[in-house]
């Protein structure tokens, strides 16, 4: 009886550990391969460039985007400088 009590507390403890195992695995997020997507538009100069929404292109007949800047050949969008704006009561 003890040897068969031994065996069963030993199976019961594989056996939650192995479906505790399961659950963390199930529980963290999976590595999904890279989407090819096509590359944007982007109408450019030399360094500076404007990236052409691919979803908005056509909107009541205007192009809308973002200002872009080449850096080391690739294009990356700027961050926003602020700028100090006059205070007024109207």
């Amino acid at each position: 009886m003890r040897v068969t009590f031994r065996v069963l507390i030993a199976v019961l403890i594989i056996t939650a550990a192995f479906a505790s195992g399961r659950w963390a695995y199930a529980q963290a997020p999976q590595r999904l391969p890279p989407a090819t997507l096509p590359s944007p538009t982007i109408i450019s100069g030399a360094d500076v460039g404007f990236r052409v929404d691919p979803m908005w292109t056509e909107r009541q007949g205007k192009v809308s985007g973002r200002w872009v800047v080449r850096i080391n050949g690739e294009w990356v969008e700027p961050a926003g400088v602020p700028m100090p704006r006059s205070l007024s009561s109207r």
